[in-house]
């Protein structure tokens, strides 16, 4: 069992379907060992009993005829106006970065560190565990948009980005997310695609967008959280406060170990 260091938390190097089991000993030791502030990882996958922690995922493929007319009306726009398909690294370290970057501009109320070309370079070349897709302007060639992509049994899309000046008439998000639904649950037999765990500080709209027209869903789960000392007793000592609290990050902690709790609670408030 592996773990990475992901905005000061511990997260398993595993697919998300597997059941991760720590002691609080073992999750002690990790954390002494580590620069990480609290360990995060979730069991159940899938459960039955709804749940304020979840994963957006879709499991089935039932071609373009299981979305909406809607839908299926702009899939077949974006096919005609953009080329999707795979690629390799050196296309994203040539083209990736004003995708980007204007994507990552576009996201105004954000207070991110955007990175700097040669850091984007650095990241792509640095990345061993990931498939990529493009999206390309079908008429000039360019790269439009591109997804990230994490392959085992199941598949995670980790990052999508588009150019936002091609949103509107070539809809590069529908292009990308339906040829990949199709390549990887039809052609590759994947156990599911995802968009990963439940956002916590709705700074994108994309997992409501997956489940509104690709028929992605909520698979139901239990978040457990580990904290070094000091933070575990800064958490119990102001949860009770925390929907007076409007400091972002503090925030999304107190919003995270009230998505903690209620998963593993027997009864509880349903968290939208």
């Amino acid at each position: 069992m592996s773990w990475e260091y992901y905005k000061g938390a511990l997260v398993p190097k595993q697919e998300i379907h597997f059941d991760i089991r720590i002691s609080k000993q073992e999750a002690n030791s990790l954390l002494k060992t580590s620069s990480a502030l609290f360990i995060r990882y979730t069991t159940d996958f899938d459960q039955e009993q709804n749940s304020p922690a979840y994963y957006v995922i879709k499991d089935t493929w039932e071609a373009i005829d299981e979305l909406s007319a809607n839908t299926r009306y702009i899939i077949r726009k974006a096919l005609r106006m953009c080329d999707v398909r795979k690629i390799n690294k050196e296309i994203m370290i040539r083209q990736g970065y004003e995708v980007y970057y204007t994507h990552t501009v576009n996201f105004k109320l954000r207070k991110i560190n955007i990175l700097k070309c040669d850091q984007y370079l650095k990241m792509i070349e640095n990345l061993s565990d990931r498939e990529f897709f493009g999206c390309f302007d079908r008429q000039s060639g360019k790269l439009i948009g591109y997804s990230q992509n994490e392959i085992g049994e199941g598949v995670c899309y980790s990052t999508t980005k588009a150019n936002p000046i091609y949103y509107r008439g070539y809809y590069p998000f529908y292009a990308l997310f339906y040829t990949m639904n199709e390549y990887y649950l039809q052609v590759c037999k994947k156990k599911y695609v995802s968009d990963g765990f439940r956002t916590l500080d709705q700074h994108s709209g994309i997992q409501d967008f997956l489940i509104s027209k690709f028929k992605f869903r909520k698979a139901y789960c239990k978040l457990h959280l580990h904290y070094i000392w000091w933070l575990k007793f800064l958490v119990n000592m102001i949860y009770p406060f925390r929907n007076i609290i409007w400091s972002g990050k503090i925030k999304n902690l107190l919003f995270q170990e009230e998505i903690s709790r209620k998963s593993k609670a027997t009864k509880f408030k349903f968290l939208n």
